[in-house]
């Protein structure tokens, strides 16, 4: 047997349940909930062995309740990718790392500039992690540029051999790039697939990735070619970003035809009529 007036009761609770949920909160007048001296802490010269220790356990199994005791705060946002990916940390927890930082500023601007408008934390860690990224490709392209102009094109290829003798190892500012380049490649894929990025702008410079690769710089190209196979299905949304990546293929293929040793390429152009 129903009770129709305790169904009733339930009911009306959990419409004023719902209508609670459903009301924005008036973040105006609200204080910050993030308490900025006790749960965070700015990094200096003199706390590099806390640091090491800290980001340890962030790249391990300690739980991130623990851990948000005390977040470390870089004077430079884009230094906390280069420390994500020297140790190896799980994009997950870096980007729970991230989102802590967003919080700190957040905080920061709310209770320093009341009238002023508001940064966009999405476009400015989109702008942040692009440019991080992008220092790291051009200690790639520079190494690869170098290899082409003394004539071994390939580090793994025929003229292997040759570039070992020229050029003995991967410098070692060049291995980190690459490491640190293939690292936070991987955590721009989650920020982005979590919402962290702002879309259009972060496709937009994967875009122009490629279409800044010199003619003949077929390893760039192929250190490249993931991250847009990655992001493909998101490119078909956007006419505009659409067109420009089927004319950089077009252009792409016009050169391989042409033979990318010395031959220009072809200028695609529309018939007239």
């Amino acid at each position: 047997n129903f009770n129709p007036a305790k169904i009733s009761s339930n009911f009306s609770s959990i419409i004023a349940e719902k209508l609670r949920c459903n009301t924005l909160p008036d973040t105006g007048r609200r204080k910050p909930q993030v308490n900025q001296k006790d749960n965070f802490w700015l990094v200096t010269a003199r706390s590099q062995s806390a640091i090491n220790n800290w980001f340890t356990d962030l790249a391990g199994t300690k739980p991130l309740t623990h851990l948000a005791k005390k977040v470390p705060i870089f004077s430079k946002k884009e230094e906390v990718f280069g420390y994500l990916a020297k140790y190896n940390v799980p994009v997950m927890r870096a980007a729970w790392l991230i989102k802590m930082a967003c919080a700190y500023y957040a905080a920061i601007t709310e209770t320093k500039v009341k009238k002023r408008h508001v940064i966009d934390p999405f476009i400015e860690w989109t702008q942040i992690i692009t440019k991080y990224l992008w220092e790291q490709l051009q200690k790639i392209a520079e190494f690869y540029r170098q290899m082409a102009s003394s004539g071994c094109m390939s580090p793994s290829g025929p003229a292997g051999v040759g570039c070992v003798n020229a050029w003995g190892p991967m410098p070692q500012e060049v291995e980190q790039g690459l490491k640190q380049w293939e690292y936070n490649e991987k955590l721009a894929l989650f920020m982005f697939q979590d919402g962290m990025l702002d879309r259009h702008e972060f496709l937009t410079w994967v875009l122009e990735c490629f279409e800044k690769i010199r003619a003949g710089e077929d390893e760039l190209l192929k250190l490249l070619l993931p991250l847009l196979l990655r992001y493909s299905g998101e490119f078909v949304q956007s006419a505009y970003l659409s067109r420009r990546l089927a004319y950089f293929c077009t252009r792409r293929l016009a050169m391989q035809l042409d033979g990318i040793g010395g031959h220009p390429p072809h200028i695609i152009t529309t018939q007239a009529g």
